[in-house]
């Protein structure tokens, strides 16, 4: 991005009365895509923290992995064999057995409560399994009682222990699942109980493990179970918690029938589908909110670009690139002197006359169209032609009027000798270069140095004061601001508006609009000056004045002039006019011929 770009910015984001309504819009628009996205990112941030809040919270009693078998009695027999196996694996950091049964729990009331009775290794090593452990309000893995009459220690979650009314130092009994007797007497089976102290108190945050589970030693679970030296399974702790179905997998691989693996992922799986498509929900709905709001910024843009569409076309008037970052600034000599396609280094504009040789340059032509054909088709699709093959050939410091009806296309071959538009046919050459040679960024920088255009409407920006709009082509070909400003106050004066330059195109009048609009197309001091009905908008008084301005300028920097006009007494001050009739260029016979 160049400091021309900068500067367009910059300016035309300091909104005029009448584009108000588009910076609003704009406004409104931009904060609804900020607002968007902001909850987007709030939201998606809140559901992924909820999502690892609860896998932290579901891993403190949970481990990332279990090793399980088939079988009728569900336990592993030969655990410390595939403890060694499993822990071989280079993702698995801690691995130890444990033992979960069921039963039910009761502190010597009449209520009893269904719990998980879970056995726990209590030498965790040098890494535990799970965060359980941590999370003990009193007590500790050793589960050391004080009673003697008691199978054991035992520790509470502490929302149970509260519904029991238990807490360390009292008494517990739990019926068990495995044990029971018939008995012959009462005909039935007879549960065995087990009278536990509690030891201890742990507190995770979830109601699951809170409320339901209990943990004794490991040794004890065993017996309680009844699966003498076997356990439930063992107890996998990974180095990346999300990689627990892919190790599942290989494990169960390297095991082989009939041992099975469960990750937590699995185990709570109807948990974490539910997280994900409420969080994809929620993402496509402000994503749409989002998709709303940069609509209405693109239709914003769309019609701001409308809005500027003058203003696009009168900078590449003067020259300006299409191309981001660059500009004929780029072809130009950085010191203020202007190149040509063929790098032929002229005069400084303002500087000393062209030529010693002036009367030599003087019959060399300037500007010269060749044949120059331009065919449009109509709302019928019909080929329209308005210029037939037209020849054209301006010398240095000539004045040239071109007169004929209007529609008879003098405007559009103006538009060619500038560079504005392509010929469907011909050539044009500007000092000898033809422009078929030229690629577009060579054509922009002829535009900006060596043409100079006058409208019949000023076309100034009316965002930038007068000096501005003269130091544009300058800031365009890359001068630096401080010479452009002397070399846009010089043309200003000269134009008589030395008192207007910190004046905006609205605070101006027609006259002085269009005096300025003739001091930025000689800020360059062009090779070829091409004015299209000058002073069509202006009244006698400022159309006289504005003339003789024209031909006076044109004459003291012997620039190439061609007018086009209706006007007569401006024709006639030209060396020739010609008549543009039926799409070709004739010797206008007398001023009578002006339409």
């Amino acid at each position: 991005m160049t400091r021309l770009d900068v500067r367009l910015a910059s300016r035309y984001m300091r909104s005029r009365r009448s584009a108000r309504l588009f910076s609003l819009i704009t406004l409104i628009a931009t904060a609804g895509v900020a607002l968007g996205v902001t909850a987007l990112i709030v939201v998606t941030g809140v559901m992924n923290g909820l999502q690892n809040e609860l896998r932290s919270k579901i891993l403190v009693a949970s481990p990332h992995l279990r090793v399980l078998t088939f079988g009728r009695g569900l336990r592993i027999d030969d655990w410390r064999t595939v403890r060694d196996t499993v822990a071989k694996h280079p993702e698995v950091i801690a691995i130890a057995p444990f033992v979960l049964s069921q039963g039910l729990v009761s502190a010597g009331a009449d209520y009893a409560e269904g719990v998980y009775v879970v056995g726990m290794e209590p030498d965790t090593g040098t890494m535990a399994v799970t965060a359980l452990p941590r999370h003990f309000l009193e007590g500790d893995l050793e589960f050391t009682t004080t009673m003697d009459d008691v199978d054991g220690g035992m520790v509470l979650g502490r929302r149970l222990a509260d519904r029991l009314n238990a807490y360390p130092g009292d008494r517990v009994t739990v019926v068990a699942p495995a044990g029971s007797k018939f008995n012959s007497a009462l005909g039935t089976f007879v549960p065995k109980w087990w009278t536990f102290e509690v030891t201890g108190l742990f507190h995770t945050g979830m109601y699951e493990y809170d409320n339901g589970y209990v943990l004794v030693n490991r040794e004890l679970a065993q017996r309680y179970a009844g699966l003498d030296d076997a356990v439930t399974g063992l107890e996998v702790r990974l180095r990346d918690p999300w990689s627990a179905p892919q190790v599942g997998r290989e494990i169960e691989d390297q095991l082989g029938y009939p041992y099975r693996t469960l990750d937590w992922q699995s185990q709570n799986a109807s948990l974490f589908s539910a997280l994900k498509l409420e969080k994809l929900a929620m993402g496509t709905i402000l994503l749409l909110i989002v998709v709303v709001a940069a609509f209405n910024i693109v239709s914003t843009l769309t019609m701001l670009v409308r809005d500027k569409t003058r203003e696009i076309g009168i900078l590449r008037a003067m020259g300006l690139s299409v191309r981001a970052g660059a500009g004929p600034a780029d072809h130009h000599r950085r010191d203020g002197r202007r190149g040509d396609p063929r790098n032929a280094v002229s005069r400084a504009p303002g500087g000393d006359p062209r030529s010693g040789r002036r009367d030599q340059v003087r019959m060399s032509a300037v500007v010269e169209a060749a044949g120059v054909r331009k065919v449009y088709r109509g709302g019928d699709l019909s080929l329209v032609e308005v210029l037939n093959h037209v020849d054209l050939s301006v010398r240095r410091g000539e004045m040239v009027a071109i007169v004929g009806a209007s529609g008879a296309g003098k405007s559009t071959l103006l538009h060619i000798l500038g560079a504005l538009e392509q010929p469907t046919g011909g050539e044009v050459r500007l000092d000898g270069v033809p422009y078929t040679t030229l690629t577009p960024d060579r054509l922009d920088a002829l535009r900006n140095g060596m043409v100079g255009f006058v409208f019949q409407f000023h076309h100034l920006l009316r965002e930038f004061t007068a000096l501005e709009n003269v130091m544009m082509p300058l800031f365009i070909g890359g001068w630096a601001e401080d010479r452009a400003r002397a070399r846009a106050e010089e043309l200003l004066a000269s134009v008589g508006l030395a008192g207007r330059m910190t004046h905006r195109p609205t605070q101006l009048s027609g006259g002085e609009q269009q005096r300025c609009a003739v001091a930025r197309a000689m800020v360059n001091d062009p090779k070829v000056l091409l004015a299209d009905e000058p002073s069509g908008n202006l009244d006698h008084h400022n159309s006289e004045r504005l003339n003789d301005l024209l031909f006076g300028l044109a004459r003291d920097l012997e620039t190439a002039l061609v007018v086009v006009t209706h006007n007569p007494v401006l024709a006639e001050r030209a060396d020739r006019t010609l008549l543009l009739q039926d799409g070709r260029l004739q010797t206008a016979d007398g001023l009578k011929v002006v339409p």
